[in-house]
């Protein structure tokens, strides 16, 4: 629930941006193609949300973060499947909207030869001063950064299919420039950072993600835990 709060916080513009989202949805996040639906287990490929909800059991809130759509659209489903290594399924669901990044969740199918998923848990870094409210983490602020894990990803996101890495920039502002942005290795139902990169002021010159500055496994690792 904590780290719900801190990315609804960061997912800017929520609900001003509502209908423009509404508006733009069918070429965002169309329902998934037949092509796609057609490859795999005839199980797995529900058509709408009610049905993709009692198929992978998702938590509540994924559903309270896009009601703002669901009110208005009961065509929104808001899941995307792509083939994934080693044969398997990566589902991805839509739990949080806003103006310039949205929230996910995801499962992996657990083998190739069945229609079983698993919820994918990723560690996950943020400012400590954009973190809710937690004493142990205060005293804490010469890190400038925390660690925690959580099923629910915020940013923008990048797929590389064939070795199965699920990068995510989480922006700072709508025109990018700043921001966290973290290599993951998705191979089992505990995703991996492979790579962490940072920059924290949006005030300087915008730099390109490959310049941000490099965050060694060492470092982050001894970031406080939320």
């Amino acid at each position: 629930m904590k780290n719900k709060l801190l990315l609804k916080s960061r997912l800017k513009n929520h609900s001003t941006k509502a209908l423009l989202i509404l508006s733009a949805w069918p070429f965002l996040f169309a329902c998934t193609s037949p092509s796609v639906l057609e490859s795999i287990d005839a199980s797995v490929a529900e058509k709408t949300r009610t049905q993709w909800r009692e198929k992978l059991n998702w938590p509540g809130f994924c559903d309270d973060g896009v009601s703002h759509i669901t009110q208005y659209d009961d065509s929104f489903v808001g899941v995307e499947i792509y083939d994934w290594v080693a044969g398997k399924k990566l589902i991805s669901v839509v739990c949080e909207t806003g103006a310039y990044q949205q929230g996910l969740i995801f499962y992996l199918q657990n083998n190739a030869s069945n229609a079983s998923y698993q919820l994918i848990n990723f560690p996950q870094f943020a400012l400590i001063k954009d973190a809710p409210v937690d004493a142990s983490l205060e005293t804490k602020s010469d890190f400038g950064y925390y660690q925690y894990r959580d099923p629910l990803v915020s940013g923008n996101f990048h797929f590389d299919v064939v070795n199965g890495h699920i990068r995510v920039d989480d922006f700072y502002r709508s025109g990018g420039g700043c921001g966290i942005s973290t290599n993951y290795s998705v191979l089992t139902e505990q995703a991996n950072v492979i790579s962490l990169r940072t920059k924290e002021s949006c005030d300087e010159v915008d730099a390109k993600i490959a310049d941000w500055q490099l965050k060694s496994k060492s470092e982050y690792s001894n970031w406080p835990k939320h």
